[in-house]
């Protein structure tokens, strides 16, 4: 018996030093990806983004007139303050830095426009493409007067961004002006309805249809691709109303409720 083993592996010491080879390589192999994967995860960054409260007051009845702030200028804004724009906070969170950095929004642009001009007859919002052939949506008060303009392709870039154990500072990203136009002019004429059918069909539109995502794209040091997104959802906080002269005023605060997509 024993001499018939020693045969065997006689015959075949090839065979076997040739499998005992290709599995030595193997585990090398996995050794060497497992060591990869760990000094790649020991670099990548990774982003949050902070939910936070957004204020809107309300300068006119008859125009789509407004400053749109963070709650904190909301409450020590003196009203001097005129902007039409806020931004969203991101942290980076990972173990290593990020570097070139770039941000893209989606959103029902085209639905939207038709649902708002549909909705209501003080505003008409058109998309036009200018001579470069970039879209703009274009706003005109319901007298045919123009009232505001804004680029829909926005993208928004960033040279690098820290992780917060080196530095505690946020990116600030913008969130597209069209986008913001059309979330302000729904709050606003739920501000400004007169009857409750009317204030339940724009508090639905607000609910329900200002979903926007956002895509990050960036690179680590070692020059690895990575992206996230993020589904932004407005939701109501409180309306108030602040009679001033003849001129209805009022504010709103909001915020977002951040939901991140994992992208299989």
């Amino acid at each position: 018996m024993l001499s018939s083993i020693i045969e065997f592996l006689s015959n075949n010491y090839i065979l076997f030093a040739s499998i005992i080879s290709i599995l030595t390589l193997i585990a090398i192999y996995l050794s060497l990806a497992e060591m990869k994967s760990q000094r790649k995860s020991s670099f990548r960054p990774n982003f949050v983004m902070r939910r936070q409260k957004y204020g809107i007051r309300f300068n006119d009845e008859k125009y789509l007139s407004y400053d749109i702030l963070e709650d904190n200028e909301m409450k020590n804004s003196s009203g001097s303050k005129d902007t039409s724009s806020i931004t969203v906070k991101l942290f980076n969170v990972g173990l290593g830095p990020a570097k070139y950095l770039k941000f893209e929004w989606f959103y029902e642009i085209v639905n939207l426009v038709s649902l708002i001009n549909e909705s209501q007859s003080q505003y008409n919002f058109i998309i036009e493409k200018e001579n470069n052939n970039r879209e703009f949506l274009k706003v005109y008060r319901k007298d045919k007067l123009f009232f505001s303009q804004s680029v829909l392709d926005y993208k928004d870039y960033r040279d690098y961004a820290l992780p917060v154990s080196i530095s505690p500072h946020e990116i600030e990203v913008l969130i597209p002006f069209p986008y913001l136009n059309i979330l302000v002019s729904i709050a606003f004429l739920y501000m400004f309805s007169e009857s409750n059918e009317d204030k339940s069909k724009y508090d639905e539109i607000f609910r329900s249809n200002l979903k926007i995502k956002t895509k990050i794209l960036y690179k680590d040091v070692e020059g690895n691709s990575y992206e996230q997104y993020f589904i932004l959802e407005p939701c109501i906080y409180v309306f108030e109303i602040f009679p001033d002269g003849k001129k209805p005023k009022g504010s709103m605060k909001f915020a977002f409720n951040i939901f991140e997509e994992i992208k299989k």
